[in-house]
């Protein structure tokens, strides 16, 4: 029903400071007696989320956005929250949570329609979902448009997005080149540095253009992208695998990475719209 990120083992393991594993317990425990304030929700919601305490981060945010529904930071983490949510259960048990998703991404739109990641994740949001769930592709071709008033680098990456996910293959090719062209390369998100590395190596064959793009990815890697560090550091090792580089000198070995993720290439192909749509182009 939906899979906007790949599976969570993909992921570095985020552990807690015995500091913020005590202060965890503390705001646990004023939580449970309704003695927390705003602030210290906050605190204990990115703690929870930190923990990959997903189910409960979600609660709090929920009952945060219900104290104070106009902060962008609120809506936009209970949005993640519920994300981070759909991506640890089953689909039967999916349905509960959509809703949280859904309204999260929009609210966080709504009040700052500027943010360039609050539109992308709301965009696949509109892309993955069934239309009875509240999916609707217009509304994220829509989206595409707003974050190119923002940026034409980012509105560019995001309508190759948009258009791999639907298969609209032209219009994939205008933007790939649109992106590819545009004089300012300074990325808002990270995701978008992954997605154009996708372009410059599969589209333009520039290896060189794609590798440096691929390591600025894996250089400011955080667990709330879209797309895992390792997806990067394979793509990187395949890359250098095609060069002449000794193999001393290789950032990345390649077999190694298959052996801690066995289904590294079907995660790829399943969670790689831009890859897989440039491979199926005649």
């Amino acid at each position: 029903m939906y899979s906007q990120r790949p599976p969570l083992h993909l992921y570095p393991e985020t552990r807690l400071s015995h500091q913020d594993s005590i202060r965890l317990v503390n705001l646990k425990g004023q939580y449970a007696l309704n003695q927390a304030d705003q602030n210290e929700l906050n605190e204990l919601g990115v703690l929870l989320i930190n923990a990959q305490q997903f189910k409960q981060a979600l609660e709090v945010y929920e009952v945060l956005c219900e104290r104070v529904p106009n902060l962008f930071e609120y809506q936009f983490r209970k949005g993640a929250a519920a994300g981070y949510v759909l991506g640890t259960v089953p689909q039967f048990r999916a349905f509960p949570y959509l809703s949280s998703l859904k309204s999260g991404f929009e609210q966080a739109v709504q009040l700052n329609p500027k943010s360039v990641a609050a539109q992308r994740a709301l965009m696949s949001v509109y892309v993955d979902l069934p239309k009875f769930f509240g999916g609707d592709l217009k509304k994220a071709e829509q989206i595409c448009a707003s974050i190119e008033q923002i940026s034409s680098l980012e509105g560019a990456i995001a309508y190759v997005w948009y258009a791999s996910k639907t298969n609209q293959i032209e219009l994939a090719q205008k933007y790939m080149q649109r992106a590819l062209d545009a004089q300012n390369k300074e990325f808002v998100i990270n995701d978008s540095r992954y997605e154009f590395a996708i372009i410059s190596w599969l589209y333009k064959g520039d290896l060189e253009l794609a590798q440096k793009y691929f390591e600025a990815f894996t250089q400011h890697a955080q667990n709330g992208d879209l797309y895992p560090a390792v997806f990067a550091q394979y793509r990187i090792a395949e890359i250098e695998s095609l060069s002449d580089q000794k193999t001393k000198n290789r950032l990345y070995d390649k077999q190694k990475i298959e052996k801690q993720f066995p289904e590294i290439k079907s995660f790829l192909l399943s969670y790689d719209p831009i890859s897989s749509l440039i491979n199926n182009v005649p």
